[in-house]
């Protein structure tokens, strides 16, 4: 398994899947995207987690908002590095079942 990456995904020309930008102190940068080794803006996209599980690629979408697609990239981070040692993980309630079950 390896760590998910924060991705943003933006729908221009076609649709491409792109890292998303951070600032000097590390924090996501709302909207922004690196294209080409350079940034651009494009609030237009939506946010998605992309990890590997058994050598398959996943991808999950959550959401516009960088904070929550931070967060959400923290709590599959936590439930990735538990279910690698082995421990069972039970999820909240309020938390969606796409965030945890198998997508693609």
């Amino acid at each position: 398994m390896s760590q998910p990456k924060l991705q943003l995904h933006q729908m221009q020309s076609g649709s491409r899947y792109c890292p998303v930008a951070v600032n000097s102190s590390g924090r996501i940068k709302s909207g922004w995207v690196i294209v080409n080794g350079n940034q651009e803006r494009h609030p237009e996209g939506s946010y998605y987690l992309e990890w590997r599980e058994k050598g398959q690629r996943k991808r999950l979408s959550v959401g516009k908002d960088a904070v929550v697609a931070l967060n959400s990239q923290i709590r599959k981070v936590k439930e990735l590095e538990a279910r690698a040692k082995g421990l069972e993980v039970q999820l909240p309630k309020d938390e969606p079942a796409d965030l945890a079950g198998d997508c693609v």
